[in-house]
């Protein structure tokens, strides 16, 4: 048998090297944030504008007349924050938000109760 650096079959093999500690665990992946309860379709009944908050942040608003309202959002502490494209000043409105209903309460203090349709 052919040694190579003066190992072979009949070596055994040479100590770990004494300065090199051995390699940590593999660190598992954080768990996935949860998706927001807002995140869905949502209709105002009577009405046929719909609007959907997406997990990526992006709302979008599809009124009866065919506009689109396209835009961004958050929601801490029971605030929505709306940023919206065309739009110059950021909303921050109150909302509520249920398994199939979500409130919203816009700056004059009138409550708006939409419907989850997705």
């Amino acid at each position: 048998m052919k040694k190579f650096f003066g190992f072979g079959s009949s070596t055994p093999p040479p100590p770990p090297f004494p300065g090199k500690p051995p390699a940590p665990p593999a660190k598992r992946a954080p768990p996935a944030a949860p998706v927001p309860a807002i995140v869905g379709h949502w209709q105002e009944p009577g009405t046929s504008d719909t609007t959907e908050f997406r997990a990526d942040g992006t709302v979008i608003e599809r009124t009866g007349t065919g506009e689109t309202i396209r835009g961004r959002y958050s929601l801490r502490n029971k605030q929505l924050k709306l940023d919206l494209d065309g739009v110059a000043d950021d909303l921050s409105l109150p909302v509520a938000v249920g398994a199939e209903t979500l409130e919203i309460t816009d700056s004059e203090g009138k409550v708006t109760l939409y419907q989850r349709i997705s």
